[in-house]
């Protein structure tokens, strides 16, 4: 794989195939010990924690349609949260791995709002007095290294890399906030990865540390809307609560 640019856009075929192998390792890793807890009677708030470190938003969705059936508000909830916190920690690891510069800059924010999401949701759900099963199944997740999924993360990494640096050159900083909220609707780690080429380049660190942790904001809202519309109306309104509290931490500690 040429390890060189090509275009304006300063696309290496090198530093694309990389972060497909680096993501789609890490998520591996997390689906299997995912899979491995499932089959071991993992309870509830281990699926979430190891969810969250494979996608946040499909354990969102999983556990929210169970949610819907199990009368357990404040245990899905809580572990809900919990796996959103624990996103901003798959994160730092991607930003670690591709822009150390970047990840010092980020590291206390996405720290703060990682251990506010794990513990805060951790004691959300273990405090209740909610009936004590604790089973959970996330066989809903789908294996990441699937050539499919490989090649349509690489494809938005290519996309979100060229539409970082058109809203960086043509739109300034606001551009590039407006576009962070945006891609909060879907998978933000082709986003983030892209913010980590263009951190130091075409955008300054600091407009990039608050891009992404903007991006995760908007992501935390849009997956309390999913468990607002597919749990039932106790736990989604506790959900849609909790991930808005979060996403508003995560907004403050960007500007602080």
């Amino acid at each position: 794989v040429p390890n060189e640019e090509f275009t304006s856009f300063h696309l290496n075929p090198f530093k694309t195939w990389l972060v497909v192998v680096a993501v789609s390792a890490i998520s591996y890793v997390s689906y299997i010990l995912q899979m491995v807890a499932r089959g071991k009677g993992g309870g509830i708030l281990l699926a979430a924690f190891l969810g969250g470190a494979y996608s946040s938003t499909a354990t969102t969705i999983v556990m929210a349609r169970q949610a819907k059936e199990s009368g357990r508000a404040r245990r899905y909830s809580g572990a809900i949260l919990m796996a959103c916190g624990v996103m901003y920690l798959r994160m730092w690891v991607f930003i670690a791995i591709f822009n150390g510069a970047l990840a010092r800059e980020v590291a206390w924010r996405l720290g703060l709002v990682a251990l506010a999401g794990m513990a805060g949701g951790f004691l959300w759900a273990r405090n209740g007095s909610e009936r004590a099963g604790d089973e959970a199944d996330v066989s809903g997740s789908k294996n990441p290294l699937a050539i499919k999924a490989a090649l349509l993360f690489a494809m938005l990494f290519v996309a979100l890399l060229i539409a970082t640096k058109l809203a960086a050159d043509q739109l300034g900083t606001g551009g590039l906030y407006t576009l962070a909220v945006l891609v909060g609707v879907t998978d933000i780690t082709p986003f983030v990865l892209g913010v980590t080429q263009a951190a130091g380049h075409t955008a300054p660190m600091s407009v990039a540390a608050v891009s992404v942790m903007v991006a995760m904001a908007s992501n935390n809202v849009v997956n309390g809307l999913y468990a607002f519309y597919l749990a039932d109306r106790r736990s989604g309104k506790m959900a849609l609560s909790l991930l808005a509290g979060l996403g508003t931490l995560a907004v403050i500690a960007a500007l602080a």
